[in-house]
């Protein structure tokens, strides 16, 4: 969220007395929500008639009381809280029917545009993305009206403030001078680790600049270290694994407390977390919302059931999102590192967010993991602790992860025939067409085909300009080119289907050339003949828009809601295969799915050493690929090259698994078994007390 200071603008306190106010769940759920109402800026609440409070946002306000995050719970049962209170001092009135099952934030726009007409409309919301679809009613040529619509948010100061919507981030917010300084080489003096002893768990307290904090509960476990909820509302603490506590990690964190940052799409550190010996133990970062990428956004299927209400402005809103994140970095002399969808997270309200902040390269300070899907040609390969990133190498990651998310999942470089993804980076051969004199080959088959032939031209230009051509764009770039697509959807100009069914229109010389479907692009009006609504369909392509047997008219909505009842073979439940399915799979000659949408995204291995089969989520296969052979979870613990230890002399096994995480790491092989190697720590650790 980012938000101008109220004094900036001050008209809405002109129409407050007769405007309609709707209130959001984001901002009940703000921790500065009642002070934004009834102090310095309580002007508001006492001068409207009264808060208008949706059913659907006190259902979600439920929903998210009982929610398992203990910061969501407390944040519920304020907003809770908050709305009993206006409601008994005669200030709140609920609106609306409990039939209606529609999200709070779908129903708050149809109520805006429903009374704006006629009245001044102000809505109080954290939501961005909420903002920018309510001002986009009052940019709207369809209807006109002489009202305003203002889109308020509590700030940190307890007052109000104008909320900028997702797409629109203001020109001072980039840094006017860059924080970190360029340098040539990395640092030189030896990265040791430091500290030992016991590691700090559940109810262990930490020091931090803003006083003790304690851990209450694990959140999540990584390679790195294991993300704790504390005691200190918004605040969350990263406790280092013994091997990750290092010097040049934390003087890299330090230099970046040394420094701001006022992005909230970045999670930036905000304190070392020490232990009562001031031995530095972690990092205090803000609490971030949302699920990971790879799964919200990177399977399809996975997309299609949790965000069913998702459009492409979604997408794109995403995208921005994350070239102005990236933009603002590089202003500030970062350079990410490992962009790669496990360290984003994004919301169901399409906010998205950059964690794992402390791996980034900080000057000297490099990055020392990445994903080989989000690397560069130039550095496949490549032991990446001793790697000096540039932008540019951040400039191949943003244009994979943009074109990922535009095309949910898949890979710029994935096609037909190819190999792994890191040998289909090194090819480098983009299989998608564009213009008459250049043009891809084996595009893979799917839905891929019509999502790129209805991407605007000039994003079409731009992959093919990084892909095709080798010409990376920056993020500011991109950003500009996101920005065109988001209005060209906004006004209507391009679908805002996220799979589209259709072809943008494909001449038959196109079509023998890429072996597509020719389209005229001619659109006509069909009922369907389940809702009766209207819907554009291609005259030339009947077989995507006349379904089954009794070649019925079906919009796209129920084109995947309608069809025949199939029993999976893995989990054994029905699941639906719709029409829009079936016609898909009958045109790529493809026999019927075995298994539902949910089982279908997992991937089937087989252990190269026990031979034993089992499924793993497509984003996870690269974690069960060790030395380029696959391994199950309990071979790549046991299995591995045997040493003999320098200490006790046994013959013990270095795992596949730690193998791969000190490659990744840079570390050397170890010399000692696990034995002797706890034996030292403990050791070291009773000499120091």
């Amino acid at each position: 969220m980012t938000a101008v200071p109220s004094t900036a603008r001050k008209d809405w306190t002109d129409v407050v007395s007769n405007a309609l106010v709707f209130v959001d769940t984001s901002f009940l759920m703000h921790p500065r929500a009642r002070d934004a109402l009834y102090g310095t800026d309580g002007r508001l609440l006492y001068a409207t008639k009264r808060l208008i409070v949706p059913d659907s946002v006190v259902r979600e306000l439920l929903k998210k009381y009982n929610d398992k995050n203990k910061s969501t719970r407390d944040a519920a049962e304020m907003g809770l809280r908050l709305l009993e209170d206006l409601r008994q001092a005669n200030y709140a009135v609920r609106r609306g029917s409990d039939r209606d099952g529609r999200f709070a934030d779908a129903v708050i726009l149809s109520k805006i545009q429903e009374f704006w007409v006629r009245h001044n409309v102000i809505l109080l919301t954290q939501d961005r993305a909420l903002a920018r679809d309510a001002r986009a009613i009052e940019t709207s040529r369809s209807v006109q009206s002489r009202h305003r619509i203002f889109v308020l948010c509590a700030n940190d100061s307890g007052g109000l403030s104008h909320l900028k919507s997702a797409t629109e981030v203001p020109a001072n917010a980039m840094p006017r001078k860059r924080t970190f300084r360029s340098v040539t080489s990395p640092v030189i003096h030896p990265d040791e680790m430091i500290g030992g002893g016991i590691v700090p768990g559940i109810g262990s307290q930490l020091r931090s600049r803003f006083g003790m904090v304690t851990l209450i509960d694990e959140m999540a476990r990584g390679g790195e270290g294991v993300i704790f909820e504390t005691d200190y509302a918004g605040i969350v603490a990263k406790v280092f694994h013994p091997n990750a506590r290092t010097v040049h990690r934390i003087e890299k964190i330090e230099r970046m407390l040394a420094a701001t940052s006022s992005l909230p799409a970045v999670t930036w550190p905000v304190s070392l977390a020490t232990g009562a010996d001031n031995e530095v133990q972690g990092v205090f970062l803000p609490h971030a919302e949302g699920r990971k990428l790879a799964t919200e956004v990177f399977l399809p299927n996975l997309l299609k059931i949790r965000h069913s209400e998702w459009t492409r402005k979604d997408l794109v809103s995403l995208a921005i999102q994350l070239a102005e994140a990236v933009q603002y970095l590089h202003a500030l002399g970062v350079i990410v590192g490992d962009l790669n969808p496990q360290n984003i997270l994004v919301t169901d309200d399409a906010r998205l967010t950059i964690v794992d902040t402390d791996s980034f390269q900080i000057e000297g300070y490099t990055c020392p993991v990445g994903m080989v899907t989000f690397t560069p040609p130039e550095l496949q390969g490549k032991q990446l602790a001793g790697v000096l990133r540039t932008q540019s190498h951040d400039a191949f990651a943003l244009a994979t992860m943009i074109f990922m998310i535009l095309m949910p999942g898949k890979p710029p470089y994935s096609q037909q025939g190819g190999g792994d993804p890191g040998a289909n980076i090194n090819v480098g051969q983009f299989p998608y067409p564009f213009g008459q004199q250049r043009g891809g080959t084996n595009q893979p088959a799917g839905p891929w085909r019509t999502i790129w032939s209805n991407l605007p031209y000039k994003v079409k230009q731009a992959f093919h300009r990084v892909f095709a051509d080798k010409q990376r764009l920056t993020a500011a770039e991109w950003a500009a080119v996101l920005k065109g697509y988001a209005g060209m959807l906004e006004r209507g100009h391009a679908t805002d289907e996220i799979f589209p069914m259709h072809f943008k229109g494909i001449s038959k010389e196109v079509g023998d050339r890429y072996g597509l479907q020719p389209t005229t692009g001619r659109l006509i009006q069909v009922p369907c003949a389940e809702c009766g609504s209207l819907f554009s369909a291609d005259e030339t392509t009947p077989d995507m828009w006349r379904f089954g047997e009794e070649q019925r008219e079906l919009c796209p909505t129920h084109a995947r809601t309608l069809g025949t009842q199939r029993t999976c073979i893995d989990c054994g439940e029905k699941f639906l295969f719709s029409f829009a399915d079936q016609a898909s799979y009958k045109r790529n000659g493809l026999l019927p799915p075995k298994r539902c949408e949910q089982c279908r995204v997992r991937t089937k291995l087989q252990c190269a050493i026990c031979d034993n089969e089992f499924r793993v989520l497509s984003s996870e296969v690269e974690r069960f690929t060790f030395a380029g052979r696959t391994r199950c979870d309990g071979c790549a613990d046991t299995a591995g090259t045997p040493f003999e230890c320098a200490e006790c002399h046994r013959v013990t096994v270095y795992s596949y698994r730690e193998q791969a995480f000190h490659d990744r790491k840079g570390y050397v092989a170890p010399k000692r078994c696990k034995a002797c190697r706890s034996k030292r720590k403990a050791n070291a650790v009773d000499e120091r007390q």
